[in-house]
């Protein structure tokens, strides 16, 4: 299947459209999906489709519907600019107002992590999560600084060398 965002405008409604091979699906305010400005989606472990949208917060599409996770209980702002599940099945989400991480493994009450980061990933957008095959979530910042998390750590890292060498680059993707 192919699944395709759009933003709400004059002439859409947005949403998601998911293209498979007997056909098309939309997904939108009309049926069940409130989200109208998806800037990221993904596929998790699971197989459920991950929604981050710029003013309604996170979704999660598992296969017959959608379930909303808003600010303030999950997000720090209902503004999700990104979002990623690492190799160890933990959410990322990366807001306008900084950084939340969602843990399945952990007791309920404590699955939802809004604070406890480094000062300059709380309260600053958030614009690309990324994980990779090492162990590390790469984050950028708006204002075009990158932090690595070291899964096995449990730590982030400012490396001063290569934050440099990017600031004049305009971070986007």
């Amino acid at each position: 299947n192919i699944w395709v965002a759009s933003m709400e405008d004059w002439e859409s409604r947005g949403g998601l459209t998911v293209f498979t091979p007997d056909g098309s699906r939309v997904f939108n305010s009309t049926n069940g999906l409130m989200a109208r400005h998806i800037l990221c989606m993904t596929e998790d472990r699971e197989r459920n489709i991950l929604i981050a949208d710029r003013d309604a917060g996170f979704f999660i599409y598992k296969g017959d519907h959608f379930t909303s996770f808003p600010a303030p209980e999950y997000l720090p702002s209902n503004d999700v600019f990104t979002l990623a599940q690492d190799h160890t099945g933990k959410y990322w989400f990366g807001t306008g107002k900084g950084l939340s991480l969602y843990n399945p493994a952990m007791k309920e009450d404590a699955r939802i992590k809004l604070s406890g980061f480094p000062q300059a990933l709380e309260g600053t957008p958030i614009n690309i999560i990324c994980p990779d095959t090492e162990g590390h979530v790469w984050i950028a910042t708006a204002g075009d600084e990158v932090y690595r998390y070291d899964i096995n750590e449990k730590n982030f890292r400012y490396d001063l060398d290569l934050n440099a060498s990017l600031r004049s680059l305009r971070i986007a993707a």
